[in-house]
């Protein structure tokens, strides 16, 4: 994905006051400052696991290794859980 089309993304949820923005298995390498003015986000997930129809683990991830200081500005976002959750992934 590139980053042109991760800002709309963004860009439409901050329009729409999303609490909730999945942007897991889109390979990012980084995410922009613009996450920053994401108010309302409770939840952001960046990756997931879970099982496909055909009962197959599979990982919707990305590639971050680090996540920009704006992240900091997400004062609604509740703390991420410790541990991963498996859940069923649907398409």
């Amino acid at each position: 994905m590139t980053q042109a089309t991760l800002r709309e993304i963004i860009d439409r949820a901050i329009a729409t006051h999303a609490t909730t923005l999945d942007i897991s298995g889109m390979n990012l390498t980084e995410l922009p400052p613009e996450i920053g003015k994401l108010v309302h986000l409770k939840t952001l997930i960046l990756g997931r696991r879970g099982y496909d129809e055909g009962k197959r683990l599979e990982e919707l991830t990305n590639n971050l290794t680090t996540l920009p200081p704006e992240i900091g500005k997400l004062t609604q976002r509740r703390s991420p859980p410790i541990k991963p959750r498996i859940q069923p992934i649907n398409r």
